[in-house]
């Protein structure tokens, strides 16, 4: 039989390293909650003591869930922040909100945890292979064949375009295949994410 233990706290793990996002789940409970008030609960490691704090969400925000880091969570203005399970999340590429050092989070495979990255160096052109991608200039940007221009999201547009990648050189994808790709960016360039459609 189930039994109520009510609520525990559970000491953050944040580290000089890593800051932790979590859903705040009192307020995403609450009938009068207004989006993306207080919807995040940050801790931050700072002189060797750890904070924690409920903070506002702000549109287009993609974190890598602390409590559960097979989620991402992604704040939009109608929804406010919700995570979203690995199942559903769409693999790829997103800017990263919660990590400034590490801009950048990779979901690989379906089920298994997204991870933040460091930000690698945007290859020369006799370097590239369709399926680089690299994160210059507040941007996120991806390479859809050999020797090409880098294609990132404008402000406004969303872009597609048609890569052939060889295998394991984007997320999901195993073996060569040739695949639409979506660059999406809405209000503002820190939502930009590359996906595999």
């Amino acid at each position: 039989m189930y039994e109520d233990q009510g609520c525990k706290s559970t000491p953050s793990h944040a580290t000089d390293k890593k800051n932790e996002i979590f859903l705040n789940s009192s307020d995403l409970s609450s009938s009068t909650n207004a989006k993306l008030t207080k919807d995040l609960i940050k801790c931050i490691f700072d002189k060797g003591v750890i904070t924690c704090s409920a903070k506002d969400g702000a549109p287009d925000e993609v974190y890598v869930n602390s409590h559960n880091n097979t989620e991402i969570i992604y704040c939009t203005t109608e929804d406010g922040c919700k995570r979203c399970a690995t199942e559903k999340v769409i693999l790829g590429y997103y800017v990263n909100a919660g990590d400034t050092t590490k801009p950048v989070i990779k979901c690989e495979k379906e089920g298994t945890e997204c991870v933040e990255e460091e930000s690698k160096e945007c290859p020369s052109s006799s370097d590239i292979i369709p399926g680089n991608y690299c994160y210059s200039e507040g941007s996120l940007k991806f390479y859809p064949s050999s020797n090409s221009t880098a294609i990132s999201a404008s402000k406004s547009d969303d872009i597609y375009t048609f890569a052939t990648i060889p295998a394991n050189g984007f997320p999901g994808i195993k073996s060569e295949t040739g695949a639409l790709f979506k660059i999406l960016v809405t209000t503002s360039i820190v939502s930009t994410k590359v996906a595999l459609l």
